[in-house]
């Protein structure tokens, strides 16, 4: 009968000194059969073994040939936080060479269709929770990337063909993009272009025609009555003229010589249009300076006179002044017309027939 380990339970073959060669080799290193090692110390003392320690290029080689085809033993498992933190705080700081730098530039150029495929089957279908998305929003805030850093981006992206040249998204990708991006800031909000930035643009878009499908997508876009109350809402906000005229600067001097405090270029919605109000004084008083050149002055020019607004007389000039006029009264507001003539010709007349047109007594 063939002779067995002595440990109670275990019935394997006996090797040596009456234990099986797992016991044995326990009671060996350890004086103890039933010895069982901490994985954590293990793995510690292999940690230590292995620093520092560097392998030749071909043991590197053939450890990955024999590698090459295997299923990795973590592939769908995912670190606990523990883990992930003690990768982070091992990296920290961890500078590359900058042959492994060059590597890994070379294996990012031009990737081949397979790698793409399976970068692709990867991405399919994931979707970050709404706490990863706002960590990865906060991470990134007020990163700025350095000068050089930009060059080398610009440098390394020269003469490479974007992956997704002459491919069109598809009906609900674009209301995809179009969605997420609604109400988005834009990235260059602000940003002044220079002149370098300018002169390569137009370089670029110079001899471009865009086609005649494109142009009555266009002119549909534009024309539709949503789109045109848009641009009526964004003039409205928008602020002209930049600089006051000299006949407007005398009569706000006018004004605050007397204490009369305005506003300048006050906007009013009309029924068609909207009206930058040239001084508004409270409660309800409106003074409109008309330079005698642009309004054309009844007392140097005839209404059937052409004007210089394209295919308009001047009678038509005159008629949307009083469209103005008439829509501002019928919010309420008394509207006095001053001419720059009046003020360059009959100064003080003129400025008492302003200081009696907002009731003001010295």
């Amino acid at each position: 009968m063939a002779k067995i380990c002595s440990v109670d339970r275990c019935g394997v073959k006996h090797h040596a000194k009456g234990f099986c060669k797992e016991h044995w080799g326990r009671w060996k290193r350890h004086g103890n059969p039933l010895h069982i090692s901490d994985s954590k110390e293990i793995s510690n003392k292999l940690s230590k073994a292995l620093k520092g320690r560097k392998f030749s290029k071909e043991h590197r080689e053939n450890i990955s040939k024999s590698k090459k085809g295997n299923i990795p033993w973590n592939l769908g498992r995912k670190h606990s936080l523990e883990t992930r933190k003690k990768i982070s705080k091992a990296n920290k700081g961890k500078k590359r060479t900058e042959e492994d730098k060059k590597k890994m530039s070379e294996s990012r150029k031009n990737p081949s269709e397979e790698f793409r495929k399976k970068m692709s089957e990867i991405v399919k279908g994931r979707k970050f929770s709404e706490s990863h998305k706002m960590k990865i929003s906060q991470a990134l805030k007020g990163h700025k990337a350095s000068e050089e850093t930009r060059k080398k981006i610009s440098e390394a992206g020269k003469g490479h063909i974007p992956w997704n040249l002459g491919r069109k998204h598809s009906e609900i990708t674009r209301k995809k993009i179009s969605e997420a991006v609604k109400g988005r800031r834009p990235w260059n909000l602000g940003v002044k272009q220079t002149e370098e930035h300018r002169q390569k643009n137009i370089a670029t878009h110079k001899g471009q025609k865009v086609s005649e499908a494109t142009r009555q997508k266009l002119i549909k876009f534009h024309n539709t009555p949503e789109r045109k109350q848009l641009q009526r809402e964004i003039r409205a906000k928008q602020k002209f003229p930049i600089k006051d005229t000299k006949p407007e600067l005398l009569i706000q001097s006018i004004l605050k010589k007397h204490g009369i405090s305005f506003k300048k270029h006050y906007k009013f919605k009309l029924s068609d249009s909207y009206h930058p109000a040239d001084i508004v004084i409270e409660p309800n008083y409106v003074i409109e300076v008309f330079g005698d050149y642009w309004h054309y002055n009844p007392k140097e020019w005839e209404g059937e006179s052409k004007s210089r607004r394209k295919g308009k007389k001047v009678k038509d000039v005159w008629e949307y002044d009083k469209y103005v006029i008439d829509g501002m009264k019928e919010q309420g507001y008394k509207v006095l017309v001053v001419w720059e003539s009046e003020l360059k010709n009959e100064l003080e007349k003129t400025t008492k027939k302003i200081l009696k047109f907002v009731r003001f007594t010295t």
